[in-house]
């Protein structure tokens, strides 16, 4: 029985062992079977997300002893919703004013203006610019690494490049780098995208969110037993609490690594559990709204009747309609590009303040600094 397997052994040794069974057998069939009675087990049936399917094991821990992520007070909510309502900063409304009536503004002088308000809110940010200055003068793939290591490490985040074929990752399919053959220049672009992702991230909330490791790839099949698609930009691993960040994506983004980050940060604060069920963020979506009743190709269709950024919607990016915890995790990276905040409805401004509330629970004050570095439009 499960249970007494989990007297001698922690879950991950046991989900290893029966998954190099399974696949030694070539008998995914069975380990399909096999892992969706264990999610039975957690009440989610036959409602599997991929997360459920893939660590059921955990799943069942997280529902017995942890349940669904905790809802964030209302007062507390109220509170922090009235806090992001405020006006924009008025040196932020300077700033845009010159940004839009004269020569853009550098990424530096933006990133002068949100390191003198953490300053002011008793946080600190890293020195994205200047290392940003040392990865574009990198000649090699060391001294790319060597520079953002530099930066990441404040952060307690390890960036590597694993080149062992043999590298292997529980629901992952991970394929390594070739440094005989990589693109120089998307490696220099990766890289700038994790310094940049973790841009207006306080280095106080990195003890709380025990960021872990970010290894840049070639390839990624987020759940690489199943089959995949190696187009994917990045994934976060419940497993191990790792980022992986597929460089042969070329589109690898700043927003990749923040939507990443964001899943760590969702697990901190909901669970893993939490993360698939949060039914206090949940209730925040329009009526009827229902994750995976549509594809994400029909809110980012654009069509009058369900423009996915419109007021009656509560989407950030098409690809939360997916579920839960991908909603979640592009709000973070919504929440991580401040220039973005009130653009849209009062769903996706009640959904911001309830995660905000989530961060400032977790780091006290960050709500007063993330409305005072965002854009309100």
């Amino acid at each position: 029985m499960l249970e007494d397997k989990l007297k001698t052994e922690t879950w991950p040794q046991y989900h290893e062992r029966l998954y190099r069974k399974l696949r030694r057998k070539q008998r995914l069939k069975a380990y399909g079977a096999t892992l969706g009675s264990v999610a039975a087990l957690s009440g989610v049936g036959g409602r599997l997300y991929t997360g459920d399917f893939l660590f059921a094991p955990k799943m069942v821990h997280e529902r017995i002893f942890h349940g669904s992520a905790p809802k964030v007070p209302k007062a507390e909510f109220e509170r922090v919703r009235r806090i992001l309502s405020r006006p924009q900063n008025p040196e932020l409304t300077r700033i845009e004013k010159r940004d839009n009536n004269g020569p853009p503004i550098s990424q530096s002088e933006f990133h002068k203006f949100f390191a003198k308000e953490a300053t002011k809110h008793g946080f600190h940010l890293g020195d994205t610019p200047v290392y940003d200055k040392k990865i574009q003068d990198a000649k090699t793939i060391d001294d790319v690494l060597k520079a953002t290591n530099e930066l990441t490490k404040q952060y307690g985040l390890s960036v590597s490049m694993p080149t062992d074929a043999g590298i292997q990752e529980i629901g992952l399919g991970v394929h390594t780098v070739n440094r005989s053959t990589i693109d120089f220049k998307s490696v220099k672009k990766s890289a700038q995208s994790v310094i940049w992702g973790l841009e207006l991230i306080p280095l106080e909330l990195a003890p709380r969110i025990k960021l872990h490791g970010l290894k840049i790839v070639e390839g990624v099949h987020p759940w690489g037993i199943l089959g995949g698609s190696r187009d994917t930009a990045g994934v976060f691993s419940p497993y191990n609490f790792d980022i992986y960040l597929d460089e042969a994506g070329k589109d690898t983004t700043s927003y990749d690594v923040e939507h990443e980050i964001g899943h760590r940060i969702d697990m901190v604060t909901s669970g893993m559990y939490g993360m698939l069920h949060d039914p206090g963020f949940s209730a925040l979506n329009p009526h009827g709204f229902k994750y995976g009743d549509k594809t994400p190709a029909y809110y980012k269709s654009g069509t009058l009747d369900r423009p996915y950024d419109q007021p009656n919607q509560s989407l950030v990016d098409p690809y939360g309609a997916s579920n839960v915890a991908e909603d979640k995790a592009t709000y973070f990276s919504f929440i991580f590009s401040p220039w973005a905040e009130g653009r849209r409805g009062p769903a996706v401004r009640d959904k911001t303040a309830y995660l905000v509330a989530r961060m400032d629970k977790l780091l006290p004050g960050y709500a007063e600094f993330y409305s005072d570095i965002s854009f309100k439009r």
